[in-house]
């Protein structure tokens, strides 16, 4: 092939890729889907499915065309009888009406769940605007309504392709796990080596976050964060780079600020006849820092347990992946570019959520951690970040379609989906948080087994896997002291790799107890939904 027969073939696949991501940005923006349409996309995605590189790149955008055609070809009535139906995938609502009937369209669309998929026909004007638990309700119509649509597929698959678009290669535990904890007002620090991503996950994340929720610090003394305006009118602080401001005064106030509580500092008065106050409320925090040999030995551990740290992907795979990215993107026939509102609307009806989130699951997940988690002397702290993700999950999910009066009501109560899935994705997060482990920490232990390795095979494969030159030999006696790896003469073995494993129909007898004893009330819609989120 010569060149200008690969540069085509290139230029074709980003109009290909183009095409299919506008289409699927279209359609989490209300466009109606098509079947023939996802069919043909599919067809075109799968002409390149000989090339790893390329099909790669193109994974997100497929899994979510094949779980709409797979929601069509379950749901979706070939007969053109009805004249009107509404086909709900996942929680997003299509109104799908034949040709002639466009005015025929529901004004609004409730959903009592917005997990469960459900194919239901209009109901007729007789009929009483009613629905049964765990299924959806109506309104009456709107005279002037042509078609209601929801503004964003909320589901994992959209969180994915939210991060995709702005260039975020991999992270995926890390892209779901930061947007419910956003949701669910917690503390998050990003830690990883300089040039891991660390700043560009951070950014990507804030696209989600209207900007006027949020106070940017790049440059700050203890002071001068007392005396911004604009310090007390933020939901959330953000510190990229916190390294660059860190010092022992920011370190208290950050402290305090994570416990809970306001800090405060008091000043003799220009007329020195009493003193004025200056307090930064109680607020969320949210950083990077990128870590050196000289900040990992001098780690504050009651620091640092106040957050929910995350590492970034720093092996050599990755940054490979990262810079074919960055290629792809230069190569794109034409600029995309993209409306975050929704996205913003829908995280601050989230952040403005009057609702109480009840997780019944939780005792049953505490009781069935393994002692290499519970007996840890961060455990308690870890629990409660468990927690905080899952009711974040629970807010993120129950608030499609921006249903205000949903997330505004007294109770929300977190489904087993969002505990088997949150704690799966949070297991390595919080074994990390629980040892205290650093990046490097956790990227050796990844290349541990069974069976003994010697010191030059560990520090040689370290090498090959991971993209820096940090020596690991601090990182070995952590890890050996911590119980983690041990180490027999001159080989160090993997020692225990803590597993959390949860029986999805014991944790639900166990909840559903919790359930019939304190909130009975609600019992019987929460469990149906349970029930149905077992089947899938």
């Amino acid at each position: 092939m010569n060149d200008y027969a690969i540069i085509d073939k290139v230029y074709n696949f980003f109009v290909d890729k183009n095409e299919m991501e506008g289409y699927l940005r279209r359609i989490n923006k209300g466009e109606l889907p098509e079947l023939e349409t996802i069919n043909s996309f599919l067809d075109n995605g799968e002409r390149y499915s000989h090339n790893p590189t390329l099909y790669h790149s193109l994974e997100l955008s497929l899994a979510e065309l094949k779980r709409l055609q797979a929601r069509f070809n379950l749901k979706h009535n070939q007969s053109n009888t009805f004249r009107a139906k509404t086909v709900i995938i996942n929680a997003e609502y299509v109104e799908d009406t034949a040709s002639n009937q466009d005015n025929m369209h529901q004004d609004n669309v409730t959903p009592i769940t917005s997990i469960q998929p459900k194919v239901l026909s209009s109901p007729s004007k007789s009929e009483p605007q009613t629905s049964p638990s765990s299924t959806i309700s109506y309104t009456q119509p709107s005279q002037a309504a042509k078609r209601i649509i929801t503004p964003l597929t909320l589901t994992p698959t959209s969180i994915h392709s939210f991060f995709s678009f702005q260039g975020i290669v991999g992270e995926e535990k890390n892209r779901e796990l930061m947007m419910y904890g956003l949701v669910a007002r917690a503390n998050m620090g990003i830690e990883s080596l300089s040039g891991s991503g660390k700043s560009a996950l951070l950014y990507a994340l804030l696209k989600a976050l209207p900007p006027e929720r949020y106070l940017t610090i790049h440059q700050a003394t203890d002071r001068s964060l007392y005396h911004n305006p604009k310090i007390n009118s933020s939901n959330y602080i953000i510190i990229p780079e916190l390294q660059k401001i860190f010092s022992k005064d920011i370190e208290e106030i950050i402290k305090n600020l994570t416990e809970g509580v306001d800090s405060t500092y008091t000043r003799t008065n220009s007329k020195r006849n009493g003193v004025d106050t200056f307090k930064i409320n109680k607020k969320p925090i949210l950083y990077s820092f990128a870590i050196t040999n000289k900040h990992l030995k001098e780690r504050d551990d009651e620091f640092y347990r106040r957050f929910i740290i995350f590492h970034t992907d720093i092996s050599r795979e990755q940054n490979k992946k990262v810079a074919l990215s960055f290629a792809e993107r230069e190569l794109q026939p034409e600029a995309t570019t993209d409306d975050y509102s929704a996205w913003q609307s829908h995280i601050s009806n989230c952040l403005d959520s009057t609702a109480e989130i009840k997780n019944p699951f939780l005792p049953h997940i505490i009781e069935s951690l393994p002692p290499e988690i519970s007996e840890q002397v961060r455990f308690r702290s870890s629990v409660k970040y468990l927690h905080q993700l899952i009711c974040g999950a629970t807010l993120f999910n129950s608030t499609a379609n921006n249903n205000v009066d949903k997330i505004n009501q007294k109770y929300l109560f977190s489904g087993l989906s969002d505990n088997l899935k949150v704690t799966e994705l949070y297991e390595q997060v919080l074994v990390d948080n629980l040892y205290g482990l650093s990046v490097i920490d956790r990227a050796l232990l990844n290349l541990l087994d069974d069976e003994p390795t010697h010191t030059g095979a560990v520090k040689q494969k370290f090498g090959e896997v991971y993209a820096t030159s940090i020596p690991i030999e601090d990182s070995l006696s952590k890890l050996t002291a911590s119980g983690l790896v041990g180490k027999e003469g001159d080989a160090y073995r993997l020692r225990i790799a803590p597993k959390i494993t949860l029986n999805p129909e014991r944790a639900l007898d166990a909840a559903d107890k919790f359930m019939q004893l304190h909130y009975p009330k609600y019992r019987d819609q929460w469990h149906e939904l349970c029930l149905k989120q077992m089947e899938t």
